[in-house]
C-alpha cells in the first residue's frame, strides 16, 4: 500500500502544486500579452482545461481509493473510471503542445522532415494514449495492468 498508493498520493500532492503553477502562469499569460493571437489563446486555455481535468480525474480516483473504501482493502485492485481516463487528458495535452513545438520548428526552419517525424510521433503518442485507456477498460483489476500491450 505504501509503495503504490503512497507514492500516488505524493504524486498527486506535486501535481496540485504545479497546478497552482500552471494557473498562476495563464493568469500571467492572459494579463501580460492580450495582443497575441487569437490561436494562442485558445490552446492556452484548452490546455488549460484538459490540465484541470487530469488533476480532477486523479484526486477523484485516490479518494475513491483512499477516503471512500478505506480500510476495505479488497478494492484497492479494482480499477476507475476516472484513473483509466486520466490517460487521454495526458494524451489530448501532449499532442496539442507536440502539434504546436512541431508547428514552433516549422516557422523557425522550414524543415519538413523534421515537422513529420514530430507529428508523427504525436500522433502515436495520442493513439497509444487511446489504446491503453480502451484496454484497461477491459481489464477486471490494477494487476492485469501487464497484459497492455499492443498485440
Amino acid at each position: 500500500m505504501n509503495s503504490t498508493y503512497g507514492s500516488a498520493f505524493v504524486g498527486l500532492i506535486v501535481s496540485a502544486t504545479l497546478y497552482g503553477a500552471t494557473i498562476l502562469q495563464v493568469y500571467l499569460y492572459y494579463r501580460n500579452y492580450p495582443k497575441d493571437a487569437r490561436f494562442l489563446k485558445v490552446l492556452v486555455f484548452t490546455l488549460c482545461i484538459f490540465d484541470t481535468m487530469q488533476l480532477v480525474l486523479c484526486v477523484t480516483a485516490l479518494y475513491w481509493y483512499l477516503i471512500t473504501n478505506y480500510n476495505n482493502p479488497s478494492v484497492l485492485d479494482q480499477l476507475t473510471w476516472s484513473m483509466e481516463l486520466q490517460t487521454d487528458c495526458n494524451g489530448v495535452i501532449a499532442l496539442l503542445v507536440e502539434c504546436f513545438f512541431a508547428r514552433r520548428v516549422w516557422l523557425m526552419s522550414s524543415n519538413m522532415y523534421l515537422v513529420t517525424i514530430i507529428v508523427i510521433l504525436a500522433a502515436i503518442h495520442f493513439v497509444l494514449g487511446i489504446v491503453f485507456t480502451v484496454d484497461s477498460f477491459r481489464l477486471v483489476n490494477n494487476t492485469e495492468f501487464g497484459n497492455l500491450i499492443i498485440k
